[in-house]
Formats: C-alpha cells, structure tokens, sequence
C-alpha cells in the first residue's frame, strides 16, 4: 500500500479528499471478525414492499422509471412490535402531496413480520 485516500478533515474548511502515506497512520487495527460482521448486518438495508393499497397510486415499473427524480423516492420504516424494518416508495401526485406506490408488473412484497 502506498496510500489511502480519505476525506478532508471537516476543521480544514474544505471538502475534497486527501491522501495519506502508511507513515501517517498511526493507530490502525484491523477489524476482528465479529466486528465485521456486526458491521455487515448493520448496513444490510430492510427490503423495498410492493403492495396494494387504498390510497396507493398503481404503476408500472416502466412509469416509475420514467418519473423524476424529485417526484420519487424511498422512505424507511422503523421496527416496531408488530413488524420488522421495511422501506416502501412513494411519488408525488399533481396535486404536490406524497401517496404510497404499488407497482403492478413486480411481484408482490409485503410487510416483514416481527
């Protein structure tokens, strides 16, 4: 190893990145297995539901597709006592207010149970 990007440090001022020789770090310790692993199951990210609803708008997954960016997205759930962490999509409508998505042509998700 001859370097290690990294970045910039936040009381610099700047963003960006900057690079590091092995002889600047100094207090590195290779992660142990169970720390690994922890961190793994950690960003591992709840599953994405498709479902049908009252209220939800119907789609297409060539329609979802085709929206913006900034008419979508994918909000997350918490864990509670009933169910397990899930995320869920949503788009805005003409009327600018946010409605849950079901989209027709994928297979049918639903809420992860506790």
């Amino acid at each position: 190893m001859s370097s290690v990007e990294t970045p910039c440090y936040r009381f610099l001022g700047y963003s960006g990145t900057m690079k590091l020789t092995p002889d600047r770090i100094t207090d590195y310790k290779a992660p142990t297995a169970e720390e690994a692993s922890d961190a793994k199951k950690a960003a591992k990210r709840p599953p994405i539901v498709n479902y049908p609803g009252e209220g939800f708008r119907e789609m297409t997954k060539a329609e979802w597709a085709k929206l913006p960016a900034d008419y979508k997205g994918v909000r997350g759930a918490a864990e509670t006592e009933t169910h397990g962490a899930y995320r869920f999509r949503r788009c805005m409508t003409h009327g600018c207010t946010l409605v849950n998505v079901y989209i027709t042509d994928m297979k049918t998700v639903e809420i992860p149970k506790k």
